[in-house]
């Protein structure tokens, strides 16, 4: 508080001062994430932060954005995101498909959630099932299958097995419906 009401602050003292303001909003419990959102913002107006520093502080604008339903704004800012950092976060890549899946743009989502899933050893479940949801959603049927065959290797839930065979019959495949459903009685 001492330094913010100096008077005479250069540009990376003040950005540095903002964005451990961003910090401590979203650290407070509970989270204040519309200060926490205004502190990062200012931090990268006076554009004085070092590079890394003012990539990072791009990804937490715009998971802000996407946590405030600011979808608009946070594909902006993940747009920044992406021209600055060298080795995109596979988190990235997930946050945008949720961006653009909010905004009803699932064909668009669709190769950014993949990108998150090749770009990760050990995809999260919650990946593997905005995949599956985005190919269902545009009927992309057999790609469906194949994202749900990983998640019930990966992740064995009776949801999962019981879309898979639903899926498996609605391709004409009964047969592979049936053994699925016996799997996952098993």
């Amino acid at each position: 508080q001492e330094m913010k009401d100096r008077k005479k602050l250069n540009g990376i003292e003040t950005a540095t001062m903002w964005q451990f303001y961003g910090f401590i909003y979203s650290s407070q419990d509970p989270p204040n994430y519309k200060k926490a959102l205004v502190a990062f913002e200012k931090a990268l107006e006076p554009n004085a932060l070092p590079e890394a520093t003012q990539t990072a502080t791009y990804m937490n604008v715009a998971q802000l954005y996407v946590m405030q339903e600011q979808y608009s704004k946070a594909l902006r800012t993940f747009d920044k995101y992406f021209e600055q950092a060298e080795d995109p976060s596979p988190d990235a890549y997930y946050m945008y498909a949720i961006a653009l899946t909010q905004k009803g743009q699932q064909r668009k989502a669709i190769p950014w959630v993949l990108k998150a899933i090749n770009g990760s050893a050990a995809p999260k479940e919650s990946w593997l099932q905005l995949a599956s949801s985005l190919y269902f959603e545009t009927k992309q049927y057999r790609k469906a299958v194949g994202v749900l065959e990983i998640l019930v290797a990966r992740f064995p839930k009776k949801s999962y097995f019981i879309q898979l065979a639903a899926l498996s019959n609605e391709l004409g495949n009964e047969s592979r419906a049936l053994a699925v459903l016996e799997l996952a009685y098993h």
